[in-house]
């Protein structure tokens, strides 16, 4: 590996634009989605770099079992394809009844498939509680704290698959970092990706082919209760 054709710069001020509309850029804050979890993947050779963002949480709009999905923000002078959105989580079909809210678990639900796995639904208040998940009565569960509760037993299932990212970007492009948690901005704030050390190292690693400089010297912010709003 090799210093590369494209820039720093060039990284950072994609990054910047995506923030700048939110999209593809995620906002953790984001009143629309109730944050579960995140990862980033870095790929990169000498001419192409691509950076995966992915969001795991639970989009209420949507309703369940639909709105607890992954969303995947793509940059990069390589990408390909309109995948976007992963929908991991089913349960089998129950009758609602007229008045019930679509981000609550129906009371008949007892367990969901992730993937096709069947995943009992806890019901004890102490593995909530364990999780810092605030729940009144866990036989009435929100779609948030259904999201929660899988976690992290379930992260790798609840986020995208390497063959869905690789739907984005080419086939042969080297993974280069993968990071779990980081120091995430705060765009509500207006604050940039290229104002923390987290997505400048980014850039100087991806550029240089050498992930040993990627070192973040903020703390990372990215679990859910960094930015929880219920």
């Amino acid at each position: 590996m090799g210093r590369a054709t494209y820039t720093a710069e060039e990284i950072l001020t994609q990054l910047d634009d995506g923030a700048r509309q939110y999209h593809p850029f995620p906002m953790l804050n984001n009143f629309n989605i109730y944050p579960g979890d995140v990862r980033l993947s870095a790929y990169r050779d000498d001419r192409r770099w691509a950076i995966l963002l992915e969001t795991l949480g639970f989009f209420y709009k949507l309703g369940l079992p639909e709105g607890i999905c992954t969303h995947v923000g793509a940059f990069g002078n390589c990408l390909r394809g309109n995948f976007d959105t992963v929908y991991p989580l089913t349960w089998d079909p129950v009758e609602m009844a007229p008045d019930a809210s679509i981000c609550n678990v129906p009371p008949e639900v007892s367990e969901v498939r992730i993937r096709g796995q069947i995943v009992p639904i806890p019901r004890d208040p102490a593995v909530y509680a364990a999780k810092g998940i605030d729940v009144v009565d866990p036989q009435d569960l929100q779609g948030h704290q259904l999201l929660r509760v899988l976690l992290p037993e379930h992260r790798e299932a609840l986020l995208a698959t390497e063959e869905e990212l690789r739907q984005r970007i080419p086939a042969n492009l080297p993974l280069f970092i993968r990071l779990d948690e980081w120091y995430h901005p705060d765009l509500v704030d207006d604050e940039m990706p290229s104002q923390t050390s987290t997505f400048q190292k980014l850039a100087e690693s991806l550029v240089t082919g050498d992930p040993n400089r990627f070192l973040m010297k903020e703390p990372a912010n990215t679990h859910w209760k960094h930015w929880r709003f219920d």
